[in-house]
């Protein structure tokens, strides 16, 4: 069994207006005791992960280019005595104002070879209002600096339908992320997460989000800008270029197994889903005694798996094979060809243009 490693890092020096990820505000001191209680939890966990070998690992968080280098290299160590690894991409998520050259050589030296960079937008008004601690010089200065540090599969992160957002600025973003270069672009509407401070502005009526054909609008202008540079749509969010895809990240949509590590990490194998709690102390706590980490647990059902395996596929461009559909979706996916939200081609079922913009209809009506 193939699998992928995840390892949550949950520190920050600022945390964001728009984010609910689970962080904590960086500390020297709890960062050293973290990586002690990662390397705790690897090791607890080896024994039900010996069955699998792990092809990818994946530093996300927080912000885990906050992490010494030398950390990341005992990480990758400790992962490699205690689990089966042969890992072909090693990604670290960073800020781009936590990095520098001579810090991503050492990255790069540690083991990794794939960034993923938080630029989020070239637009200092936009980054400001989102609460980032970069601004657009540094973001070009981030990326120019990993390509001189020698990582040959580098990406940038956007975000886009953000309160005061025009067109013209959303476009500038795109072109210059093009002008770049980079391998691989993320690209995810603002979403309004209830306790964040974005959500404070926006249900106290302070700011307005975009209205739904704004938004779809710039969605599908970027598509256009990506496409016609050889940046290639693989998933709903996600454009690569060629060979450039995020194999993690494919893992998780082809419903593949994964070990998450750190406090709030998800894990999945077998129909069974579990994550450890959005608790740092406990999670220190439990492993500085040599126990696993508080956790909740759940068993999916056969409906609940059938949709998301349907589900997952069809946020692919690939999308999934008429003779894996089960039959049950007979009927539905034949009204949402008919309704031009899918399309068959060579055997397998897609979502159409139309159906990527409306995509969350599409799985509405896939729900057990």
């Amino acid at each position: 069994m193939t699998a992928g490693l995840y390892l949550h890092i949950p520190f920050c020096i600022r945390k964001c207006g728009y984010c609910d990820f689970f962080s904590v505000n960086f500390e020297e001191s709890l960062m050293k005791r973290f990586v002690g209680a990662v390397f705790g939890e690897i090791e607890l966990r080896a024994d039900e992960w010996k069955d699998a070998v792990f092809s990818t690992i994946y530093f996300g968080g927080g912000t885990p280019s906050l992490l010494d280098p030398r950390d990341i290299a005992w990480l990758l160590d400790t992962a490699s005595r205690h689990l089966a690894m042969h890992p072909v991409e090693v990604t670290l998520e960073c800020n781009p104002g936590t990095i520098s050259m001579e810090g991503l050589c050492r990255f790069r030296e540690a083991g990794i070879n794939r960034l993923s960079i938080g630029v989020q937008s070239f637009d200092n008004s936009v980054l400001s209002f989102l609460g980032r601690i970069h601004d657009a010089d540094a973001a070009r200065g981030a990326f120019e600096a990993a390509r001189n540090a020698g990582l040959a599969n580098v990406g940038i992160d956007l975000i886009y339908g953000i309160p005061g957002q025009t067109p013209e600025s959303w476009a500038s973003t795109i072109n210059e992320t093009i002008s770049l270069g980079p391998d691989h672009v993320s690209m995810y509407e603002l979403t309004v997460e209830d306790g964040t401070p974005i959500s404070g502005l926006v249900h106290g009526n302070k700011v307005a989000m975009p209205d739904d054909a704004s938004a779809i609008s710039m969605y599908e202008s970027a598509v256009a800008m990506l496409e016609s540079a050889g940046i290639h749509r693989y998933e709903i969010s996600n454009f690569a270029r060629t060979g450039h895809e995020c194999m993690h990240n494919l893992n998780y949509w082809r419903r593949g197994s994964y070990l998450g590590v750190g406090p709030s990490a998800h894990s999945f194998r077998e129909s069974t889903r579990r994550y450890n709690l959005p608790e740092l102390g406990a999670y220190l706590t439990a492993l500085e005694q040599r126990q696993l980490p508080p956790e909740n647990a759940e068993s999916l059902s056969v409906e609940t798996a059938r949709f998301e395996r349907v589900m997952l596929a069809l946020r692919t461009s690939a999308g999934i094979p008429r003779h894996d559909l089960p039959h049950v979706y007979t009927g539905i996916i034949g009204e949402m060809l008919g309704d031009g939200l899918l399309v068959e081609a060579g055997g397998r079922i897609a979502l159409t243009k139309r159906g990527v913009m409306l995509s969350n209809e599409v799985f509405m009506r896939l729900m057990p």
